[in-house]
C-alpha cells in the first residue's frame, strides 16, 4: 500500500484525501480493500508511517488505468496543436491542400451567390463590374472597396489556412516560419524580376511552381525537432485546421474559417446599406481644380 496508489483511486472515484472519511471508505471497501487495510490507508492520509502491503488487485488496476490515461493526456498535451505551429507529412499536407481548395470554392461560390447579389440589390452596384473610376461620386467609391472586401474574404481565408498548412510543412523538414517569409519573398522578387527581364513569363511561372511543389514534398525529419516529433492527424480536417480535438472539430472549423467570412459578410452589407442612405453623392471632379474656373477669359480667347 502506497500514498499514490490511494490518491489515484480517489481520484478515480472522483475524491481526494481531503473527502469525508465516510465516502473515503465506502470506495475503498468497494475497491477489496479489508477493513484492517482501510484503517492502514487513513493512517497513511495522516502521513503515518506503515509496513509496505500488498495491493488488492482491484487498487492495482484502477491506478494502473490511471496511470495510462494521464500519460496519454499528457503526450496530447505536449503537441501545440494551431493553424500555424505544429508540423504536417508530406501526404496530409497535399490532401488537406486539396480539401482546402475544394472548400474554398465553395464558400466564394456561396458568397457569390448570396452575399453578393444582396450587395448589389442594396447599392445598385457589382464589385466585379469596375466603371470609370475617375468620374465616380465619392460615395460610390466608398461602396465598391466594401464590395472589394467582401468578394475578397473568403480568398482571405483560403490564404490564410493555406499559409498556416505551409508553414507547418516548414516545421516539418526543421525549418523556422522566417524562412518560409523569405522563400516567399524571393519568389515574388524572381518572379518580377525574371518576367520583366525575359518574355518567357509563361515558363519563369511553371518553373517556380515546380520548384515550390518540390520544396513542399521535401521529407520532414524522422526525429523529434524544435517543433515536437512527427506527427499524423487523425482526419484530413484536423490536419488543414490544426486541430486533434475530434469532438470540436466541426465547431473549431466554423469559429476559425466560416464565422469571420459571414461577419465580414454581414458588416459589408450594413456598412454599403449605410453609405448608400447617408453619404452625400458628391463627384470627384469637385476636388480637382476647374477648367471653368475663368469663362471670360476662354470666351475673350475664343473671340480673338
Amino acid at each position: 500500500m502506497d500514498l499514490p496508489s490511494l490518491n489515484a483511486l480517489l481520484r478515480v472515484n472522483g475524491l481526494s484525501s481531503q473527502s469525508s472519511p465516510e465516502a473515503i471508505r465506502t470506495v475503498l471497501l468497494r475497491s477489496s480493500y479489508s477493513p484492517a487495510e482501510v484503517e492502514e490507508a487513513f493512517a497513511l492520509f495522516k502521513g503515518e508511517p506503515l509496513p509496505t502491503t500488498a495491493l488488492p488487485s482491484a487498487a492495482l488496476g484502477a491506478y494502473t488505468a490511471t496511470t495510462v490515461e494521464y500519460t496519454q493526456h499528457a503526450a496530447l498535451e505536449d503537441v501545440s496543436f494551431s493553424i500555424f505551429a505544429g508540423r504536417i507529412g508530406v501526404l496530409q499536407f497535399w490532401l488537406a491542400t486539396l480539401l482546402l481548395f475544394a472548400c474554398s470554392i465553395l464558400l466564394f461560390l456561396l458568397v457569390e451567390v448570396t452575399a453578393l447579389p444582396l450587395f448589389a440589390i442594396v447599392t445598385g452596384l457589382s464589385p466585379f463590374a469596375l466603371p470609370d473610376l475617375v468620374m465616380l461620386p465619392l460615395h460610390t467609391l466608398v461602396l465598391l472597396v466594401i464590395g472589394a472586401v467582401m468578394a475578397v474574404a473568403p480568398i482571405g481565408a483560403f490564404f490564410i489556412l493555406f499559409a498556416g498548412l505551409q508553414m507547418r510543412r516548414y516545421h516539418d523538414f526543421g525549418l523556422s516560419v522566417k524562412v518560409w517569409a523569405a522563400v516567399i519573398v524571393a519568389e515574388i522578387v524572381v518572379r518580377y524580376v525574371l518576367t520583366a527581364a525575359s518574355r518567357a513569363s509563361t515558363l519563369v511561372s511553371l518553373g517556380l511552381i515546380l520548384i515550390t511543389i518540390v520544396l513542399l514534398s521535401w521529407p520532414g525529419t524522422a526525429q523529434e525537432n524544435e517543433w515536437g516529433a512527427p506527427f499524423r492527424f487523425s482526419s484530413l480536417l484536423g490536419a488543414l485546421l490544426g486541430s486533434e480535438h475530434k469532438e470540436g472539430m466541426l465547431k473549431r472549423g466554423y469559429r476559425r474559417v466560416i464565422l469571420p467570412v459571414v461577419y465580414v459578410e454581414a458588416v459589408g452589407i450594413l456598412f454599403a446599406f449605410a453609405v448608400s442612405s447617408i453619404l452625400p453623392r458628391i463627384p470627384l471632379s469637385l476636388f480637382s481644380p476647374s477648367t471653368d474656373a475663368h469663362p471670360a477669359s476662354v470666351s475673350a480667347l475664343g473671340h480673338d
